[in-house]
This record gives C-alpha cells, structure tokens and sequence, in this order.
C-alpha cells in the first residue's frame, strides 16, 4: 500500500534500517528474558536475582569486549572521539560505537543495583535446591568467595537460632 501512495512511500523502511532494527532488537533480547523470568514467576524469587543479573551483566560485557584502556577516558573526552570517529565511520562500526556506549550504561545501572543486594540473596542462592553452592562453582566465583558466602550462611544461621533461644527463654 505504501508502494503504491505517494505520501506514505517516505515512511518506508529500508533493509539498511531493518538491519538496524533487528541488531537492536538482539542486544535487547536478554533484557525481556530476564524481565519476562521474574515477572512469571508465582513463587520466590530471590534465589534468581543474582545469577540474573550475572547473566545480563555477562551479555552487556560481551558486547563491550575487551576495552579497559577506555575506562580511563572522561566522558567528555569519549563524546568528542566519537563525534570525529563518526564522520570517518561506516554504519557499522557507528553501530557498534552506539552498542557499546549502550552497553556501558547498562553495565553501570546494573552493577549498582547488583552492589545493593545483600547476604540474603547470596544465602537464598545456597538454600534453592536447584542452585545451592554448586552455582558458585559452575561460575567460577573461586574457592575463597564460597568459602565467604558458606560462612555468611553459617553465621546467619547461629543468630537466627541466637535469637529463636532468646525468644524461647523469654516465653518460658
């Protein structure tokens, strides 16, 4: 139809933008996984949030590749580099400029919502029968930081039951 209409023929969207759409549609794909989890779930899910979080932090990195030299860079520096390599760029090199801008972002926002969690998820994690320490290990957290999580498990157990004999003792 918009072939045939001569005013509707400018909103037609070419294969190049189709491209587009479609390399933004996959660096967003894990993003409505992720959402779509936790929003189905009719049980608990704080055993999931951190190894959610691994994962979209391990896909925005993935995209970011391996850059640490521009972690140095201010910010301002970054935008003015990118406006000269824009000009001198190919679409795709510009796209994959953008990607990674994105991806930093997103690795930002996500990290400071991953440093807010607490003992509690990382216990949730041991006590889910279908994670329990053996996540730690298939992700490589290293032998020190189980050995951490085991003692948080084993100290919030000590004053839970603490504080159950307290409770007992005041009843009695």
């Amino acid at each position: 139809m918009a072939l045939n209409d001569s005013n509707l023929r400018k909103y037609l969207i070419t294969e190049d933008q189709w491209n587009e759409f479609t390399k933004i549609q996959n660096f967003l794909r894990p993003f409505k996984e992720v959402t779509t989890i936790m929003s189905g779930f009719t049980y608990p899910t704080i055993s999931a949030t951190i190894p959610l979080y691994n994962y979209l932090i391990d896909h925005v990195e993935d995209v970011i590749g391996n850059e640490e030299s521009d972690d140095n860079i201010s910010e301002s520096e970054s935008i003015a580099t990118n406006i000269e390599t824009e000009s001198n760029a190919t679409k795709e090199e510009k796209w994959s400029l953008l990607t990674k801008q994105a991806s930093k972002k997103s690795k930002e926002k996500l990290l400071e919502y991953y440093n807010k969690t607490n003992d509690s998820y990382l216990i949730s994690i041991i006590l889910d029968l279908r994670l329990k320490l053996q996540y730690f290990q298939n992700h490589l957290w290293g032998e020190q930081l189980i050995s951490e999580v085991q003692q948080k498990l084993v100290y919030h157990i000590i004053i839970l039951n603490n504080n159950c004999n307290n409770c007992i003792n005041f009843v009695n």
